[in-house]
């Protein structure tokens, strides 16, 4: 009998998942807080989570009830090498082996082994591949995304903190060098970061973003006000931390 699994990592409460045989159950897992968590789609009892901390990321095998580290290091804007924070995590559905991580100073980390070891995407003289360029914290990689019909074909989202934009890029061949990959003309937008993509089970080359802006506030605000809602507005503390929760969705697609 087909069982639905979700998790999320909260920011102070640790690891929170479904019960395994009622989807109404919750239930705490001494995993770690923040950051990025995602379930193998072909085995529940393997997950990955990573704490807002510098090279946390943490594998499990066993449901939650044990975690090994899994340092991922990138070198930063001096050239030396330091743990990265990680800040997305993604499980390829057709092949489980594979699996992909990136966040702060812009590599692109991936494994074929389901998590055991690391490396990050290069160019050919064995430099790293920084989309957006350049090797600074605030760079980053927050999205990947797969094609339901061709998990090849995969798509990544960029930041650079330097020119506020975001950037898409994309493999047609499931690409671990350089050279695989190339930079799309991604829509514009007057904040910059994207938010969210998705990828049509009707082509693989229909793909959709959203943006973060001012709309969404002003649309929250409006409803908050009509209904009587009290609104947090953004900046009001902890609320912040609510964007950085992160759930297991593997193979999201609109």
């Amino acid at each position: 009998t087909p069982v639905l699994v979700a998790g999320t990592a909260t920011y102070h409460t640790g690891i929170l998942r479904t019960g395994r045989s009622d989807i109404r159950v919750w239930e705490y897992m001494a995993g770690n807080e923040g950051g990025p968590f995602v379930i193998d789609p072909s085995n529940e009892k393997v997950m990955f989570c990573g704490p807002w901390a510098p090279g946390e990321l943490r594998r499990s095998t066993n449901g939650g009830s044990d975690w090994s580290s899994r340092r991922l290091k990138a070198s930063n804007e001096t050239g030396a090498l330091v743990d990265t924070y990680i800040g997305m995590v993604a499980i390829r559905p057709d092949d489980t082996k594979k699996i992909y991580g990136g966040g702060f100073f812009g590599h692109l980390h991936y494994s074929t082994d389901g998590g055991g070891s690391w490396d990050y995407v290069k160019n050919a003289d064995g430099s790293p591949f920084l989309p957006d360029g350049g090797n600074m914290r605030a760079n980053r990689l927050h999205l990947f995304c797969f094609a339901p019909t061709n998990n090849n074909i995969q798509y990544l989202c960029t930041y650079s903190k330097d020119t506020n934009t975001g950037t898409l890029w994309t493999t047609t061949n499931g690409s671990l060098q350089a050279a695989g990959w190339r930079k799309l003309n991604t829509p514009p937008s007057a904040t910059g970061f994207i938010s969210a993509i998705a990828v049509s089970y009707l082509s693989p080359n229909l793909v959709l973003v959203g943006y973060e802006n001012a709309d969404d506030h002003r649309y929250l605000q409006s409803v908050a006000q009509k209904f009587g809602i009290r609104l947090s507005r953004a900046g009001n503390g902890i609320c912040h931390q609510v964007h950085l929760e992160r759930f297991g969705r593997p193979g999201k697609t609109l």
